[in-house]
């Protein structure tokens, strides 16, 4: 038995606007790969129930058929095998487009699903900066998902221009979420380890440490050293850091190529969400475009602090 990608205007709401993409997804999941209705819920985030409920519906709509035809088969199949080949529980990638803002729209498209699945009331969203997560939520569509509070996962980067900043993306973010919003208004590097460590004692930063101890989804961007200029470090310390054996910056955390922290001589300024601390949310996104970012995915593959990819298919194909 297989899926054919209908119009589902009989099927609840319970998926969202992406609810198209998730039902072929699970229909392959299912009739294709063998497995297992729980196994279906444990990777996408949603309830055995859920699952039954689509595949029943399926058959109820004759969806389900002898051949498969799906209008993402290609992408479907490649996530897949990403999810099997790097053990993730998710990788979602966006298709093939003439324009960055045509894949920006598509990525944005699949992330409103993935955070309709993943976030519920009163949760914390911590959200990282750069290009690519401006794009993602200049297109963001419509997540109701109760209110839930909304942080940067760092300072602020004083060399970075502004639309790339964490606090403008989650801004952007704020109308399309039913949201409160938190600024982080301190550096992402103090002058020193011990201004640092005032800096977070301070009783002015306690609301925003409260909210990085309860972090229940990030969305980070997976960040080459690549000598470039809109970095979490400057061009000249970018090299300095990839002399050492960097190859990926993770929220200011950096990685050699097996996913281990170097020695890192900034991180004792650094004023972010330690990776340690980031192992232990529920939910880890991380968001990469382009060929040149799978050395980076792969080394933050390896760190196994990761659930979810969201990639371009350039990157995808890459890794």
């Amino acid at each position: 038995m297989s899926v054919t990608t209908e119009t589902y205007m009989d099927l609840s709401d319970e998926f969202g606007d992406a609810r198209r993409d998730l039902f072929a997804k699970i229909a392959r999941l299912y009739y294709v790969e063998d497995m297992n209705q729980r196994q279906i819920a444990e990777q996408l985030n949603i309830s055995v129930a859920s699952v039954s409920r689509a595949l029943s519906k399926a058959k109820d709509l004759n969806i389900v058929r002898i051949s498969i035809e799906e209008t993402r088969e290609e992408f479907h199949k490649i996530e897949i095998e990403l999810e099997r080949r790097y053990n993730v529980r998710e990788c979602m990638v966006a298709g093939r487009f003439d324009s960055r803002d045509d894949m920006y729209a598509d990525m944005a498209s699949m992330a409103t699903g993935l955070l309709a699945r993943l976030l519920k009331r009163d949760d914390v969203l911590g959200i990282g900066w750069g290009s690519d997560l401006r794009g993602l939520a200049q297109n963001i569509g419509r997540a109701s998902v109760g209110r839930i509070d909304i942080v940067p996962a760092a300072g602020t980067i004083e060399h970075m221009s502004e639309p790339l900043q964490a606090g403008t993306i989650a801004d952007a973010l704020h109308e399309h979420i039913d949201s409160d919003v938190h600024t982080v208004q301190i550096p992402s590097f103090a002058a020193s380890a011990s201004e640092r460590n005032s800096l977070m004692r301070n009783s002015d930063f306690s609301p925003i440490r409260r909210l990085w101890n309860r972090l229940d989804t990030v969305i980070l961007n997976v960040e080459p050293l690549d000598g470039k200029g809109n970095g979490f470090y400057t061009p000249d310390q970018q090299k300095e850091l990839k002399a050492l054996g960097g190859v990926c910056v993770i929220n200011g955390s950096v990685l050699d190529a097996d996913g281990a922290l170097i020695d890192n001589p900034f991180i004792d300024n650094v004023i972010a969400v330690e990776l340690d601390e980031i192992r232990h949310v529920r939910n880890v996104v991380l968001v990469a475009t382009g060929a040149a970012s799978a050395k980076a995915v792969r080394a933050a593959i390896a760190a196994e602090f990761a659930h979810v990819l969201l990639l371009d298919i350039k990157c995808a194909e890459a890794l």
